[in-house]
Formats: structure tokens, C-alpha cells, sequence
């Protein structure tokens, strides 16, 4: 079986202005965000690099994707709008899950109306109640979508397990799966060389640590820290973070991950980057 994960596309509308945000939405967390984008990350998620990656992606061969949250900037509508059509060719070509990412649910107005549940509702991997769901991809593998983004106030990006997390993972750990898959938008274990603060981490992150390693997990899909990276935790657990690949960043941190899990169960990963 081969998966593609992606993640953090950071889709923009350029039509949005800040007039128009503060008009319709006054002073909330939208317009530091905003302000944030449009004077620093706008130069590094351009839109070049993201088209290039879509031609790319698109072109390759998968059985099914996995896209591990913040499609878009600021949870508006008309990113969603926007994030829904450049997507359309890959979710048209396979089966595709999707966890909303912190950007996805920036403020509690996204949920009212919730765009991403209108645009993206046929390939969300959640339970609107439990905010969880665990699925069959065949007999032999299964995997688990943990919605772990809430709205957070101004400067903060944290974000929050379920509260159904310990079921989901004993669930998990008893499933007759041989092969056993969770994906989030947080990381739960980062490589050495890479750090985050509480401010920008889940809460109570060593319950899903200690959930992937007790339920033998095989493979964490996230996203979040705009770097893409890969590495073996254990004898059992991989790793695997697709954030830098539609952003301008270092070779060793770019691309997203084309997985491949064998007939013996092992995995094996590739490194797509843009062609531009």
C-alpha cells in the first residue's frame, strides 16, 4: 500500500483584505494573523512553490492520501473555497482522510459555520462527538484520526487531545490490525536537533506519547512545525512529519512523504519535492 502525506498548505486568498477581515470579524485573532502572514510567511508558502507541488503529487502514483491539518491561514471561508479547488485533483484520484490543523480552527467562529466540515466534511477522519475515528484501510491495516485543534487565543497555537483519547487508543491496541496507523496535526516525539515550546505543542503530550508506544502503533502522520522530517523511534514507531513541503525551506526539511508499507509489513519512505 502507498500513502501520501501531506500537510500545512497554508492556502491564501489574496481577494481577503485586512479592511475586510475587521469589518466582518473586528478584532480578533485573525488580524495578528493576518499581519503575521502577509508580512513574513507569505514570502516562504508562495504560490508557485505550492502549484508546482500539486502538478507533482498528482502526477504519482498512491492509493491514498493523508493530510494532516492547516489548509488554510485563517479558517475564512473563501480559503476553504480556494484550498477545495486546488485539492480537487488529488482527492479525486484516491481515497483521502484529513485532520483539521490549528489554522483550520483559529478562532470559535470557525466552527460557526464550520467551513471545514462544509468543504472537506466527505474526507474528514473525526467524530463530530468523540472527535476521533479509527477505520479499516483493509484487513490487515487500520488508522486512527485524533482531532487535536481547538481555538486558541491571541499568540497561541497549542493544541488539545480528545477526550476520548485513552478509548481510542485501547481500541487501538486491541484491533486485529497487523498494522496499526495514527494521524494528528501535533507531533507527539521530534528528532534531536528540533524543538518547540508550550505555546505551540499539545497539552498533555505524554499521554500521546505513551499511547503511540503502548499500542504498537507503526506509523504517526503530523504536521505542524514547517519542517519535513522522518525518523525511528523504536523498533515499532516511525515518525513522519510532511509541514515543509509547500514552503520554502532546506532541502533536508522540504517535500512531503510518499509511504510505502510492504507485503511484510515494514515501511519505506520517499521524499517528493517540487519541481519548479
Amino acid at each position: 500500500m502507498k500513502i501520501l502525506h501531506i500537510s500545512d498548505l497554508h492556502v491564501y486568498n489574496d481577494n481577503v483584505s485586512f479592511l475586510k477581515l475587521l469589518f466582518k470579524y473586528g478584532l480578533d485573532k485573525r488580524i495578528s494573523g493576518y499581519l503575521n502572514f502577509y508580512l513574513r510567511r507569505k514570502q516562504v508558502f508562495t504560490k508557485s512553490l505550492r502549484q508546482a507541488m500539486l502538478r507533482k503529487l498528482v502526477a504519482l502514483d498512491w492509493d491514498y492520501l493523508i493530510i494532516t491539518g492547516d489548509i488554510t491561514v485563517l479558517g475564512i471561508e473563501e480559503e476553504f473555497h480556494l484550498a477545495k479547488a486546488q485539492l480537487m485533483p488529488l482527492l479525486e484520484k484516491a481515497p483521502c482522510y484529513i485532520i483539521p490543523g490549528n489554522h483550520d480552527r483559529y478562532t470559535p467562529s470557525t466552527l460557526y459555520p464550520d467551513y471545514m466540515k462544509y468543504y472537506f466534511g466527505d474526507f474528514l477522519l473525526v467524530n463530530e462527538v468523540q472527535e476521533g475515528a479509527l477505520v479499516e484501510l483493509n484487513e490487515h491495516i487500520a488508522l486512527l484520526g485524533l482531532h487535536m485543534a481547538k481555538p486558541r487565543p491571541w499568540f497561541r497555537a497549542d493544541g488539545e487531545l480528545p477526550q476520548f483519547t485513552q478509548q481510542y487508543f485501547e481500541q487501538l491496541k486491541n484491533h486485529r490490525a497487523q498494522y496499526k496507523m495514527l494521524a494528528g496535526h501535533y507531533p507527539a516525539f521530534l528528532p534531536h536537533n528540533i524543538t518547540e515550546n508550550a505555546s505551540h505543542a499539545v497539552k498533555n503530550k505524554s499521554i500521546l506519547e505513551q499511547g503511540l508506544l503502548n499500542a504498537n502503533v507503526n506509523l504517526y502522520l503530523h504536521g505542524h512545525i514547517h519542517k519535513s522530517f522522518s525518523f525511528q523511534k523504536n523498533d515499532t514507531l516511525t515518525c513522519v512529519n510532511s509541514a515543509g513541503g509547500f514552503c520554502k525551506t532546506t532541502a533536508e526539511f522540504g517535500g512531503v512523504h510518499l509511504i510505502t508499507i510492504q507485503d511484510d509489513f515494514s515501511t519505506s519512505l520517499e521524499k517528493i519535492l517540487p519541481s519548479i
